[in-house]
């Protein structure tokens, strides 16, 4: 009963109270009434579609448990900061490397079978995915929109009219160029600010799941 009445207020009540509003308003006014009654069946669309892209027709959002964990693999990330980030770091490449092995073996306790389970969640987590594909795509148009407009004169017409600091004393060409440097600066900051923030952690994870690969051939000795 409680699934039914579920269903009921999310998909068979707006279809009830949309047909009534249409066929009220069509009443009064014939040519306003067209007009809405347009607007609320592609609204009414969006919902439907809202709802079956969001899975709320049966199971909705899923719960946090171990089958939604699964495919989100969260904690990686909180995981290395817990184990690393209160040893200080060394000048040299190798003793770095050293003490990275050390901890994971600790970690594990120079258990083969938690060692292997650690490798393949790392492994996993290290693969380029759906995200990382869209990432690069949104990326590489980015990039192309910038090149763009640099070389059309559309960033330089900007900074022309908008931003140009009017000084008689100075020449215009060189205040619009301040002007230029300024948002391609600001443009340029916030793409690789946004570009680090997004790779942070990549090659970190890489390096460990080579690490692990030395701790479980060890082991297997």
């Amino acid at each position: 009963m409680k699934k039914f009445f579920k269903f009921f207020y999310k998909i068979i009540l707006p279809l009830i109270l949309t047909i009534l509003i249409v066929v009220l308003i069509y009443l009064f006014n014939v040519n306003k009434g067209m007009y809405i009654l347009i607007a609320i069946i592609n609204l009414l669309g969006i919902y439907y579609l809202s709802l079956f892209i969001l899975g709320l027709f049966s199971i909705g959002k899923e719960p946090e448990s171990l089958y939604s964990w699964l495919d989100s693999l969260n904690g990686g990330e909180e995981l290395l900061l817990k184990l690393f980030s209160n040893e200080t770091e060394e000048r040299c490449v190798v003793l770095n490397l050293e003490r990275a092995y050390s901890k994971i073996m600790g970690l594990t306790g120079h258990n083969l079978n938690k060692l292997r389970l650690l490798r393949a969640y790392y492994k996993v987590k290290s693969e380029e995915d759906a995200v990382d594909v869209i990432f690069k795509a949104i990326l590489g148009i980015f990039v192309t929109i910038l090149v763009w407009g640099i070389s059309r004169g559309i960033i330089w017409t900007f900074a022309s009219t908008n931003l140009r600091i009017h000084n008689p004393y100075v020449s215009e060409t060189y205040a619009i160029g301040w002007s230029f440097a300024l948002i391609i600066w600001v443009i340029m900051l916030f793409f690789v600010t946004w570009i680090r923030d997004y790779f942070n952690g990549k090659k970190r994870i890489k390096l460990i799941v080579e690490i692990l690969d030395a701790c479980i051939k060890n082991n297997e000795k």
